[in-house]
C-alpha cells in the first residue's frame, strides 16, 4: 500500500490517528539481554484508574521493588542500562557530619 487513501479503497484501516486517552493503560516492564528476555523478569498489570496519569501506580517504589526483585535473575557481571531511575537516598555532601558518614547512615528522601 502506498498511502492510507489506498487502505482505504482496499476496506482497511491503518490505525487510530491520535489516542483516545480513554480506557485503562496497560503497564510493562520487562528486562532482557542478548540471549533474549530474563524469566521471571515480567511486571504487568493493568492501571486500576482511567487517568491518563498512570504515575500513582507506576512510580519510583514500584520500579524499586520489582529492580531488586530481578537483580539476582541476572548473570554474573551483568551490565544494566537504564532511561529512567529514581534516587533512594540522598548523596552525602560537604556538609555531612563526620559521624554521620563513618556509620554509613543512609537518610531516606
Amino acid at each position: 500500500m502506498n498511502s492510507s487513501r489506498d487502505a482505504f479503497l482496499k476496506g482497511l484501516t491503518t490505525g487510530q490517528k491520535e489516542h483516545s486517552g480513554k480506557g485503562k493503560r496497560l503497564i510493562v516492564l520487562h528486562i532482557g539481554s542478548t540471549d533474549g528476555f530474563v524469566p521471571g523478569g515480567l511486571l504487568c498489570f493493568e492501571s486500576k484508574t482511567n487517568s491518563t496519569d498512570y504515575h500513582d501506580e507506576m512510580n519510583g517504589d514500584t520500579f524499586y521493588e520489582w529492580f531488586v526483585r530481578i537483580l539476582p535473575l541476572l548473570k554474573e557481571n551483568a551490565v544494566i542500562v537504564m532511561y529512567h531511575s529514581v534516587k533512594k537516598c540522598k548523596i552525602p555532601t560537604m556538609s555531612w557530619k563526620k559521624k554521620i558518614l563513618c556509620n554509613g547512615v543512609a537518610i531516606t528522601t
